[in-house]
């Protein structure tokens, strides 16, 4: 698969899921609180 432009980082899924994305974002913060 070759597209115009190569993407900056490869994603798996084309949509992660919002409980996904905040579940990792909270574990990348040194606090790892999800409730923002």
């Amino acid at each position: 698969m070759t597209e115009a432009k190569p993407n900056p980082k490869p994603m798996p899924n084309p949509m992660p899921k919002p409980r996904t994305q905040a579940y990792a974002y909270a574990d990348a913060k040194p606090n790892g609180s999800a409730g923002s």
